[in-house]
Order: C-alpha cells, then sequence, then structure tokens
C-alpha cells in the first residue's frame, strides 16, 4: 500500500490527520482542527513543506523518550512524531516524514 494521510472526524467533532507508511505505520498525528478544511490545509503543508528540516523541532518527553514536532507557520504545532526508544528512531521518523509527506494521497474516512 502507498504512503497516506488518513483524514479522521474525532468524537468531540474536531478533524485530525495520520501521515502513515506504506505498511500502516503512524509516523505524525496532526492536533485537532475545528474544520475540515483546516486539516486538509495542514496536508497541503505538510505536503508542501516536510522536505523542509527547519519546521522540524526535537524534543524529550518524560524518560528521555524522543520525538519531534512539525510546526507551520508562526511556530504553531501542526502535528507530532511517535514517542521513540532513541534519538536515533526519532531521526528515522523525521526522514520518513520529509520522504513520504510531499508524495502521500489523501484518504478521506470522515465524510
Amino acid at each position: 500500500m502507498a504512503p497516506r494521510f488518513e483524514m479522521q472526524k474525532t468524537t468531540s467533532g474536531h478533524y485530525t490527520f495520520m501521515l502513515k507508511t506504506g505498511s500502516g505505520r503512524v509516523i505524525l498525528t496532526s492536533e485537532p482542527f475545528r474544520q475540515r478544511t483546516g486539516a486538509l490545509d495542514g496536508i497541503k503543508f505538510v505536503q508542501a513543506n516536510a522536505g523542509r528540516p527547519e519546521w522540524f523541532e526535537r524534543r524529550l518527553a518524560a524518560e528521555n523518550q524522543a520525538y519531534f514536532v512539525l510546526k507551520a507557520a508562526k511556530g504553531r504545532v501542526l502535528g507530532c512524531g511517535e514517542l521513540c526508544s532513541s534519538q536515533h528512531a526519532m531521526e528515522r521518523g523525521i526522514k520518513s516524514v520529509m520522504v513520504l509527506g510531499p508524495v502521500a494521497r489523501v484518504v478521506d474516512s470522515c465524510c
């Protein structure tokens, strides 16, 4: 299966998307959007800018678990990567988003 953005509507009525690899592994989960168009704009941003390393911020969570965030304009967090056991795994996740984000297709299961 090809890499894809899966867009969903949450139980609270917000919209989110996940970027998944061809094998279905989640590599980026978006923040919630109030409007469907906001989520679609978020996907467009990832498609256009995922190849730019300056949009990624590396962070540490509790117990030194590494993760990254993808930031949009004005520093707004657009989405987060999964918690990783190592810096190396986090860097692989960023590379996956950079490579797959621009070519992933959109699957809209909201409507």
